[in-house]
């Protein structure tokens, strides 16, 4: 590990700027997968209806 330190420390900026921006994009596209997946999986699970009545929220009269 300290090789590949010592390597990458002397590279120059710029290959060492574009690995680190590789890294950071391959990174926020796995976690991004990840929340999405998780999300669809909440919404499949949500139930309006049930949501709804935990808030309990007041009756608001209906005037005509």
């Amino acid at each position: 590990m300290k090789h590949f330190l010592k390597k990458l420390q002397k590279l120059p900026e710029s290959k060492r700027k574009a690995i680190l921006w590789s890294v950071i994009i391959i990174l926020s596209l796995v976690l991004f997968s990840w929340w999405f997946k998780n999300f669809n999986q909440k919404m499949k699970n949500f139930q309006q209806e049930k949501f709804i009545k935990e808030l309990n929220l007041p009756e608001l009269p209906y005037e005509q």
